[in-house]
């Protein structure tokens, strides 16, 4: 009589026994682990169902799915979790990654005396009068959470159109960092940072009750080009700069 172990079904025939083996593993791997796969681990060993070659396979596959595990953990830490975006830790992180590789590029360039076009664009994003929503008894808190999220879809599709990524920097604020190979013009950065805010504004809006709350944004957009002597502050404060001109221009024509 062949003994058993409680997890693992045994057979005589030892091929046999270590497909079954495997295959046990296999989806106790695939369905979490745990201890019940350090159980039937132990029995596989102990009744011959795994060889060394299996033993690292499988090794390999609890690895590659440790590392998938952690990194959408640590993606998820820096997620905001009213919209999703990215949060502006990742947005410091991924403008001055941009900023290297545009400099990094620049180095390449000036060794092989070739000229080259290259920038990163830094666009931030202010929802208009948004403390009159979140504060206005009509609507509160609840409606302002439907007007960040209705707005993330906006930035998410005008991000993606670009090749860029769009984050919450915080607040009502938001930002999209997009990088590019051709040279722009400042009116061509100030056309992109209209155009934006023209789509959007145009679009943006959220039920209430038996009503639409039309909201707006005010958009300003800087650019850093291969080749400038602009720091980062520098970019970021020049976006903001624009933004609120932008804003402070429609407060004045009302």
């Amino acid at each position: 009589m062949t003994e058993k172990g409680p997890n693992l079904k045994i057979s005589d025939n030892t091929e046999q026994r270590e497909i079954w083996g495997m295959e046990n593993l296999n989806n106790l791997i695939d369905s979490g682990g745990g201890d019940e796969f350090d159980e039937a681990l132990l029995d596989a060993l102990r009744f011959g169902q795994i060889k060394k070659k299996q033993l690292l396979e499988l090794a390999l596959k609890l690895v590659k799915k440790n590392r998938i595990e952690l990194n959408e953990a640590k993606k998820q830490v820096y997620l905001d979790p009213l919209t999703g975006l990215l949060d502006r830790r990742v947005f410091d992180k991924e403008l001055s990654v941009a900023e290297k590789r545009l400099h990094q590029g620049d180095n390449k360039i000036k060794e092989r005396r070739e000229s080259h076009k290259g920038y990163v664009l830094c666009v931030f994003i202010d929802i208009d009068d948004f403390k009159a929503v979140n504060d206005n008894p009509k609507y509160g808190h609840s409606v302002g959470d439907q007007v960040l999220r209705a707005l993330v879809l906006y930035l998410e599709e005008e991000a993606n159109e670009r090749g860029g990524k769009a984050f919450r920097w915080g607040g009502d604020e938001f930002a999209i960092i997009q990088e590019g190979k051709d040279n722009l013009t400042d009116d061509q950065v100030a056309e992109i940072s209209q155009r934006i805010e023209t789509k959007i504004n145009s679009r943006l809006s959220v039920p209430v009750g038996a009503e639409q709350l039309n909201v707006t944004i005010s958009v300003g957009a800087a650019i850093l080009r291969q080749g400038e002597n602009k720091t980062i502050k520098e970019l970021e404060d020049e976006a903001d700069r624009q933004m609120y001109n932008t804003k402070k221009r429609k407060q004045e024509s009302k």
